[in-house]
């Protein structure tokens, strides 16, 4: 067999493209068992207030807190047992869940919920090649619960790249899979609109969980390989994130639910929220799993509403824009 010169020449190079070019996959070995813990915060400020009443200034009228601010968290911790795996996902997995925290604080008052109705339940998900998605059922046939709003994907793998890639790579996250790694493990939609939420509540779960469905729209998850480092003796791929999107909700059908005047007339109500930020996944290289992840973004919402009515024969026209900044941060790791 003849060999052409150009042919040789070009070898070296080849076998140094396939030596640079990383496989950042998930693999890990079947019966791996990973105990691993999500947070999700949020701390915001009010920035501005205005309140317009037929065309006079009423906001500095208003008996508000100073400094008005709020805070919310989720705390989740799980112990995923993977028994079957290919294909880049686990085609059999059993998820032990250990604790589901909420907490929030606002206005002096604060409060922390575990959610007993999820902690101490195990559930498998078993891969269905024919539809394309996941089997769920409780390891304890006794259990009940409305499994629907609970997703199988919380290894992070949407921010990881379809095939090998070299440093500096770049890639963008399906906008299908944006919640899976802002909300992992769960489903927002059909959390809000299968949760039960009293009646005067409903219409607010309802468009948010609208907004939640259309998020991936308007966001954008852009990812980087920037190679690999030594992390306490296990060689981990880094993985830049850059975060920038937004979610914006029609609240009127909302607000138009709950017992309001029978003259009053709702023109306009929006909620609007903007994020921007970066982060950095760290995956084992060697295990084929999630180390540790950390993403923080700057946010602002700006609510804003209008209404006429008529109050003991007067006619009032209302609009009103609130403005909250704060920041956002997202983080998990193995325990």
């Amino acid at each position: 067999m003849k060999v052409s010169l150009p042919c040789l020449v070009l070898v070296p190079f080849l076998c140094a493209a396939a030596l640079l070019a990383d496989g950042v996959a998930f693999a890990p070995a079947e019966d791996t068992t990973l105990t691993k813990r999500f947070r999700f915060e949020v701390d915001l400020e009010m920035d501005d207030l205005s309140v317009m009443v037929n065309g006079q200034d009423i906001g500095e009228m208003l008996q508000l807190e100073e400094d008005m601010a709020a805070s919310m968290s989720i705390d989740a911790a799980v112990t995923d047992t993977y028994e079957k795996v290919g294909g880049g996902r686990p085609l059999a997995l059993v998820r032990a869940y250990d604790e589901l925290v909420f907490a929030y604080e606002a206005n002096g008052e604060s409060d922390e919920t575990h959610q007993d109705d999820v902690e101490g339940s195990q559930v498998r998900f078993t891969w269905n090649e024919d539809d394309e998605t996941y089997d769920r059922a409780f390891v304890d046939e006794d259990e009940e619960g409305n499994l629907d709003v609970l997703h199988e994907d919380m290894d992070l793998r949407a921010l990881l790249p379809e095939g090998e890639v070299d440093e500096g790579d770049s890639w963008e996250v399906d906008p299908e899979r944006v919640l899976d790694v802002l909300l992992p493990g769960t489903d927002p939609v059909s959390l809000l609109t299968a949760a039960d939420i009293p009646e005067e509540g409903r219409g607010f779960a309802q468009a948010i969980a609208e907004g939640f469905g259309e998020i991936g729209e308007e966001t954008t998850l852009v990812c980087t390989y920037r190679g690999t480092r030594d992390v306490d003796g296990v060689e981990a791929a880094i993985i830049a994130v850059e975060l920038e999107g937004s979610l914006g909700i029609d609240l009127i059908s909302a607000l138009s639910a709950m017992e309001l005047p029978a003259d009053a007339d709702i023109e306009s109500a929006t909620l609007e929220l903007q994020f921007e930020g970066e982060g950095e996944l760290l995956w084992n290289m060697a295990a084929g799993h999630l180390l540790s992840f950390e993403l923080n973004a700057d946010v602002e919402i700006e609510f804003d509403g209008s209404v006429n009515a008529d109050v003991e024969g007067n006619s009032i026209s209302a609009e009103g824009q609130v403005y909250f900044s704060g920041e956002a941060k997202w983080s998990a790791g193995l325990e």
